[in-house]
């Protein structure tokens, strides 16, 4: 190779819209992003964009399984979320279970939970607060369905 030819990219299929679509489908998850990253390096070079995107489709899967990991993934990383004082990261978590059909009641007894865990390690006056959450069904929910 001479001094004026521009070397090659080591992997020409992570194009830049192959990035997008990782980064779209991993929607935040980072052991999602490396999964469908290992699938492009994984790939032949000279496999073409389309065929590419496609199979990125194909791998994720856009249902929440409420009785699958994913539903566990998410509750674990919501519970960390609010236990690492992130209340973005927490709100995010939050609103992806509820937008996906999780069950509003589960998540407010996981919250219950995690107040009396950790949260009320710290301040002991979160878990009294915490105990609204049975009204819940009665008072929250239908709000969120009208």
């Amino acid at each position: 190779m001479t001094d004026t030819e521009t070397p090659s990219p080591p992997y020409p299929q992570l194009t830049r819209r192959v990035t997008t679509a990782i980064a779209s489908h991993s929607s935040g998850d980072a052991r999602i992003a490396l999964s469908l990253l290992e699938l492009v390096l994984h790939s032949v070079p000279t496999t073409s964009e389309s065929v590419l995107l496609e199979s990125l489709r194909r791998s994720v899967s856009t249902s929440y399984d409420r009785t699958g990991d994913a539903h566990y993934d998410l509750i674990s990383v919501l519970h960390k979320s609010v236990r690492g004082s992130q209340p973005g990261a927490a709100l995010y978590w939050l609103a992806r279970m509820l937008e996906a059909g999780e069950d509003p009641v589960y998540i407010a007894r996981r919250m219950t939970v995690c107040a009396s865990e950790d949260i009320g390690m710290a301040d002991r006056a979160v878990l009294p607060m915490a105990s609204v959450f049975p009204s819940f069904p009665y008072y929250v929910a239908p709000a969120l369905t009208s």
